[in-house]
């Protein structure tokens, strides 16, 4: 539980994530939230030549990014995962590759700290100078 830094995200690791993908289907399906159909604004790079999503996950993973399993899947996305912010825990930075290379991110607060700030995107920031240091080996 490494990637857990405060008591909701550890309430939510427990019992949220589990059943997320069912509750994100069921919600999706019944038109309470609206599946993405475009991805993200945040262009933070491109993977180089010859990078996979599994040499980029292996490099991310390096920088402190693990799985993000409480998320959208936007369109064309192979890769999705955080970082928790090391300042401030209830901060993360979000990471998503997407099938022809495209890299995406943006910092905001968690969805375990923040759920309403979370699902109505108010927190989300542009941050590439942080993301660039992260991705240099793949991009």
């Amino acid at each position: 539980m490494k990637n857990t830094k405060t008591v909701p995200q550890f309430l939510v690791r427990i019992f949220v994530r589990p059943f997320f993908p069912f509750f994100q289907w069921l919600v999706i399906t019944l038109g309470i939230i609206k599946a993405p159909t475009k991805r993200g604004n945040f262009l933070v790079g491109k993977l180089k030549e010859g990078v996979d999503h599994e040499k980029a996950r292996e490099t991310l993973e390096q920088q402190g990014f693990f799985a993000n399993r409480i998320a959208h899947n936007e369109p064309g996305q192979v890769l999705s995962m955080r970082r928790l912010s090391v300042k401030n825990p209830e901060w993360q930075y979000h990471i998503r590759v997407f099938n022809d290379g495209e890299i995406r991110g943006h910092c905001e607060v968690t969805p375990s700290d923040h759920p309403i700030d979370h699902l109505n995107l108010s927190t989300m920031e542009h941050r590439p100078h942080d993301f660039a240091k992260w991705i240099k080996d793949i991009t």
